[in-house]
């Protein structure tokens, strides 16, 4: 598996993969949403990552990261 941070933005409900190291001039730290749960229940989420997995674009690393993070 490649080296990757992936991010829980709680008051998003929302994964996101970390795209730098370092600050941006705000104070934050620069990333791409992959994932937004919007509440849905632990098996839509389930749900819905397997159908992302199955798309097999250039994020499935990520999101089969996303379903073992939430599934143990």
């Amino acid at each position: 598996m490649s080296d990757f941070t992936l991010l829980y933005a709680e008051s998003l409900d929302a994964w996101i993969l970390q795209t730098s190291e370092e600050e941006n001039e705000q104070g934050k730290l620069e990333g791409i949403v992959l994932f937004i749960s919007k509440g849905l229940s632990k098996q839509e989420q389930v749900d819905n990552l397997l159908d992302l997995i199955l798309k097999k674009d250039k994020n499935q690393e990520y999101y089969k990261e996303i379903l073992r993070i939430i599934t143990h």
